[in-house]
């Protein structure tokens, strides 16, 4: 969810709207090439290419929370 939220109002961050969508396509470019280059090697697969992706999603969205509930 936070993956299409970001995705889908990159218009609405502060800054110019086209170095903006430059720098989401530029992350996303490369995620895209580790993520099939991981899928199709065989320690990897697709089971755990997935769990490591939704773990990592998944502590950094609460790293966020902590972060910003703290920082006061």
């Amino acid at each position: 969810m936070i993956y299409y939220a970001m995705a889908l109002n990159v218009g609405t961050l502060h800054g110019n709207i086209y170095v903006n969508m430059f720098i989401a396509g530029a992350v996303e470019i490369p995620a895209y090439v580790v993520g099939t280059y991981l899928m199709d090697r065989k320690p990897f697969g697709r089971r755990w290419t997935g769990f490591l992706g939704m773990a990592g999603s998944g502590v950094s969205s609460i790293v966020c929370v902590f972060t910003i509930m703290f920082s006061q």
